[in-house]
């Protein structure tokens, strides 16, 4: 919105000021009541403004007058805040209707220079001065409501699957068995019981030559042995 002058009587504003904040004490917030689908949000109607301020206005000696007058390329809105004294506060403000981009100009946008268009402007104008005018604003009016932004979704969690326990390499599975057979192996006092330890062992260590080379010796000394 472009700068809005504020100007007061000569004559001074200060029953005005009084009844105004004795006004504002009585107002509430101005309730969302017509929704914007073009920008999925709500907002105030002119209407619902008067609802809010006027009887507060009137109780106090207050009135409002909005008036219109031509500009360059615009209407200049005047809005009067009057006391029962006959002090005043006014602002002035130029309304132009929105521009669209249906044409190719320059700036790629034209004056919507309709009825309806000036209309909607002038009313979108009256309503804004007016609660700017006598201090009220809509329910919830942080600006963030009317913009189109998706809702805050929680920030996903990424469950990483659990790393799978790789099968030990075979030389360490003859390093963790070996202990044992081992033990089995040198409780043998016959080549065959040897042999059957051996072959107990070689299908959980296929190709160990360690074991191989273990029984091997062991066959041996009791070979050995028994000549012996």
């Amino acid at each position: 919105m472009t700068e809005t002058n504020v100007v007061a009587a000569p004559v001074g504003v200060d029953k005005l000021a009084v009844a105004l904040a004795k006004a504002q004490r009585a107002m509430g917030n101005v309730v969302k009541d017509a929704n914007n689908p073009y920008y999925s949000s709500t907002y105030a109607t002119l209407a619902s403004v008067w609802d809010v301020i006027r009887e507060p206005l009137t109780e106090n000696g207050l009135s409002v007058v909005q008036l219109m007058q031509p500009g360059q390329d615009c209407v200049i809105l005047q809005t009067i805040l009057l006391h029962e004294s006959g002090q005043a506060l006014s602002s002035y403000y130029p309304v132009r209707p929105t521009r669209t981009s249906k044409d190719h100009k320059a700036d790629g946008a034209v004056m919507n220079d309709t009825p309806q268009g000036w209309g909607s402007a002038i009313t979108y104008a009256r309503r804004y001065c007016l609660m700017a005018l006598v201090g009220v604003a809509p329910e919830d009016d942080d600006g963030e409501a009317a913009m189109p932004r998706k809702k805050h979704e929680p920030a996903k969690v990424e469950h990483k699957p659990e790393p799978k326990s790789e099968p030990k390499h075979e030389a360490e599975a003859v390093d963790d068995l070996f202990p044992q057979f081992l033990k089995e192996l040198e409780a043998t006092e016959h080549t065959a019981d040897a042999q059957k330890v051996f072959d107990s062992y070689k299908t959980r260590v296929p190709d160990a030559l360690k074991y191989k080379q273990t029984l091997s010796k062991w066959l041996t000394h009791l070979t050995t042995k028994k000549k012996g």
